[in-house]
């Protein structure tokens, strides 16, 4: 950059006055002032230059009024309110969360470990590919001419057959209507039987269970007499028929007498049983029932 004489308001004539006479000095002293001038003006443009980068940055909404739009929010109340909110105290709880969820990692690989341990190191890493080594076709062909089915059905078969009742287990019944007791008798199997007292209407419940909901006969070892009852059978509140203990007499008892019925459980499993002395023989005198074992087949 260059300054003319005009534009210092120096003459030609008072420049040569000047410079006449004298040495350089002067002269290279108004070079040397020019040469700074150049660079202030330089300097001045990368200023500018670095102005407009950091006002790029900031974004347009804060060029002009950064310390307006500061002063906006940093008030004294907005400060209390985040003073109030207890920053630190929450950075410290959410340090405490990454401190568990840390332990929870460690905690799921004891499990993963334990959970390995058990499956066995076969199985590892190849559970797939070992469990499609034993899932072939063949083997599954196997396992179905086993005829799976066909035993799991056997088993309940054997269950539904083994399903029985006795006196001796007082849990196992329960009185509905008249009095009901167990008496020992040492002539009747278990050595004892459970009564009532020769009432009408004497009742008891007893809970049975089924395989299925087709018929099944249901045995009844009981004791027959000329004072005794017919009952009713009831699977919950369906009748299946009825069952006479009249015997002639003598003998005024005879025991370990079976008595069989046919039944229709109201559902596959837990049934209730009810015996309810309903009426009674011409012949007998009473309403009595004693019976010590009962089982399904």
């Amino acid at each position: 950059m260059y300054i003319t004489l005009t534009e210092l308001g120096i003459a030609d004539a008072v420049w040569d006055e000047l410079t006449i006479g004298h040495d350089s000095g002067f002269a290279q002293l108004i070079k040397d002032i020019e040469t700074y001038v150049d660079k202030i003006d330089d300097a001045i443009d990368g200023l500018s230059a670095i102005k407009a980068e950091v006002e790029g940055l900031a974004g347009s909404a804060m060029i002009g009024t950064n310390n307006a739009a500061l002063a906006s929010v940093c008030t004294d109340a907005r400060l209390g309110e985040l003073d109030a909110g207890n920053i630190p105290g929450d950075i410290d709880t959410l340090k405490t969360y990454c401190d568990k969820i840390d332990h929870a990692t460690d905690g799921l690989s004891a499990i993963k470990a334990e959970v390995e341990g058990l499956a066995g190191s076969a199985m590892i890493g190849t559970n797939n590919a070992a469990l499609a080594s034993v899932c072939t076709e063949l083997r599954l062909a196997e396992l179905d001419a086993a005829n799976i089915p066909a035993v799991v059905d056997k088993i309940l078969e054997n269950q539904k057959e083994d399903w029985s009742w006795d006196c001796l287990d007082s849990a196992e019944w329960k009185s509905i209507a008249g009095t009901w007791a167990t008496v020992t008798n040492t002539s009747q199997y278990f050595g004892e039987y459970l009564g009532n007292q020769g009432a009408l209407n004497s009742e008891i419940a007893i809970p049975f269970y089924a395989r299925s909901t087709a018929a099944i006969t249901l045995n009844l070892r009981g004791i027959t007499g000329n004072t005794f009852g017919i009952l009713t059978v009831y699977v919950d509140e369906n009748s299946q028929g009825t069952i006479d203990w009249y015997a002639t007499f003598p003998p005024s008892e005879n025991f370990n007498q079976i008595r069989t019925i046919s039944i229709t459980p109201a559902r596959i499993g837990r049934n209730v049983l009810r015996l309810k002395m309903t009426t009674k023989h011409g012949d007998s005198s009473g309403y009595v029932l004693k019976i010590s074992e009962m089982w399904l087949s």
